[in-house]
């Protein structure tokens, strides 16, 4: 029988594979998923304890949990879009030009 000391649940290799999965679940963000513009509501009607409509018809608005999100890959095909990139190097080109050396 090995010494407990020598003793590995996860076998010899076990740092190693510790190791990598560490690097593996680092997180390598933060990461941009979209943007979010918009929460959906419902219209839900108020009922009483008998699950009947209240007798004047009111309603409230409650959250769908349902959001409107602009995902990032369409954010960023709008700014890779030729007339943007000529125009952010053009800004670019202005502000060099009025820059000064300060020493």
């Amino acid at each position: 029988m090995a010494p407990l000391a020598e003793f590995n649940l996860f076998g010899p290799n076990a740092q190693l594979h510790i190791d990598l999965m560490d690097l593996k679940m680092k997180p390598k963000g933060p990461y941009l998923l979209g943007i979010d513009y918009s929460h959906l509501n419902n219209t839900a009607y108020v009922r009483n304890a008998a699950d009947q409509r209240h007798s004047e018809g009111l309603f409230v608005r409650e959250n769908a949990g349902m959001a409107g999100v602009i995902p990032a890959w369409k954010i960023a095909e709008v700014l890779d879009a030729e007339e943007l990139i000529r125009m952010r190097l053009e800004r670019e080109d202005r502000l060099a030009q009025n820059r000064t050396t300060v020493f």
